[in-house]
Parts: C-alpha cells; structure tokens; sequence
C-alpha cells in the first residue's frame, strides 16, 4: 500500500502526508500575509501623524509592494538610513524632510540650454 509515516503519533499515508504539508503551508502563509498588510497601515499611521499630506505607501515608495524607493520622501529616509550606518528606518526622521520646490514650467518658446531674454520694447 505504499509508504506510510508516523505524524503526531498518527500514521498516514503518502497521500495523506501530502495534504498534511499542503494543509501546514497554507496556515503558515495566511499567518504571514495579514501581518504584513497590519504592518504596513501601522506605518502610514506613523508617518500621517509626523506629516499629513502621507496618503499611503506611495508616498515613500515606486509601488504598494514597499521594495523600491521613491525619489524625494522615500530616498531620503534611505539616505539617512545609510549616513547613520543603521538597520531600519525611523519614521521620525521624516520631520527633518523638506519637499524639494517646485521648478518654474519651462518656456516653450525658448529653445532648451538658450538664455531668458527680455523683448525689446515696442515701436512707437
């Protein structure tokens, strides 16, 4: 009948013991999934409470996954990171973070790398 194995003092069969692992995974993963989703809104919380205009995880992120840094909020809590030589982030640092100001709208009449000139005044 094939091979047979001892679990908790049960004994199953092959196929048993397959969906006993089956069965084992899919708790382990339900576990870790919520964990993850509560960790996340615990830090956006963190951050709106330090700063307001936070909305989600995009504000320091590329995507909602939180692997890649964004260029401004994001790489700045990186940098720190790095400069202090430390494991995590600390969202208090995000006091220190100034929004990098808004650049005037190009000119489209000017060609690129041209100088602003003033025009002449008119003819009378």
């Amino acid at each position: 009948m094939g091979f047979d194995l001892r679990l908790g003092g049960v004994l199953m069969r092959r196929g048993e013991v397959g969906v006993a692992w089956v069965l084992l995974a899919g708790l382990a993963a339900a576990a870790v999934v919520p964990a993850r989703v509560e960790a996340k809104a615990t830090w956006v919380k963190k951050a709106q409470a330090i700063d307001p205009t936070i909305q989600d995880c995009l504000a320091c992120h590329t995507s909602k996954k939180g692997r890649e840094l964004n260029a401004t909020r994001g790489q700045f809590l990186g940098d720190r990171k790095k400069e202090l030589g430390v494991k995590d982030v600390d969202l208090e640092w995000l006091r220190d973070y100034k929004e990098p100001e808004a650049k005037p709208p190009a000119d489209p009449t000017q060609a690129p790398g041209a100088e602003a000139t003033t025009a002449p005044p008119p003819a009378p």
